[in-house]
């Protein structure tokens, strides 16, 4: 199981930096399937910066306290 609160915690640490949102990419994307995995991808499109260079994915570098305000929804 993943949350949004883990996820700011991963991007705090340095552990996570860059996630892939969609598979608009063209590499088969996310296939996560626990619990919370939509959710967390959700958050990290709505705060991450896009990435110009492939579709649907985001750099979180610094994003932690906006992950954390989404977390506490």
């Amino acid at each position: 199981q993943v949350t949004v609160a883990w996820l700011a915690d991963a991007v705090e640490s340095g552990k996570v930096r860059w996630v892939l949102t969609s598979d608009s990419g063209g590499m088969g994307g996310p296939s996560d399937n626990r619990t919370g995995a939509r959710d967390v991808l959700a958050a990290a499109a709505e705060v991450g910066t896009a990435s110009s260079s492939v579709d649907g994915l985001v750099d979180l570098q610094g994003k932690a306290a906006a992950l954390r305000v989404l977390a506490a929804r």
